[in-house]
């Protein structure tokens, strides 16, 4: 017979500490939900799987557009318009 051992710790957090944690496990629940959604459209136009592999090749093409995008404005570029039209 093998005897199991349990440790328990409490996490307590500081303020900012329990945002930066609510940030990552939204960040994880989205990278969850889009490759979810990526795989399924894959096999529904292909009929085949799509690897982990092309997965992450695909999420690091998208972050690094979002990153770009950001850093050129053009994200922001619409925000701006709209601020001159409804003043």
């Amino acid at each position: 017979m093998t005897l199991r051992r349990v440790y328990r710790f409490k996490l307590e957090p500081s303020q900012e500490q329990t945002h930066k944690l609510y940030q990552l496990s939204g960040a994880r629940r989205f990278v969850y939900d889009w490759a979810l959604d990526r795989r399924k459209e894959h096999f529904e136009a292909t009929g085949k799987g799509l690897s982990v592999a092309a997965l992450c090749l695909e999420l690091t093409q998208l972050q690094e557009a979002r990153s770009n995008a950001l850093a050129s404005g053009s994200g922001f570029s619409g925000v701006a318009t709209s601020r001159q039209r409804f003043g």
